[in-house]
């Protein structure tokens, strides 16, 4: 019966570890995923940017010329 009870422990236990690993594993995937899409955005907020700078400077150009 003790043995029985031990072993029951064992197997919970193992599901226990199972479940934190893979839950750890997801939150890792998602963190990486969140900071590429991060990585994605600031590369187009910084395009943008640079291109709104470049229009300003051609109409500025162009203004005075």
């Amino acid at each position: 019966m003790e043995e029985a009870i031990r072993e029951q422990n064992r197997r919970q236990q193992e599901v226990i570890n199972r479940i934190s690993q893979e839950r750890a594993s997801r939150e890792a995937e998602y963190s990486r995923e969140l900071e590429q899409q991060r990585q994605a955005q600031e590369e187009i907020v910084n395009q943008q940017k640079r291109l709104n700078e470049q229009r300003l400077s051609n109409e500025r150009q162009a203004s005075e010329g």
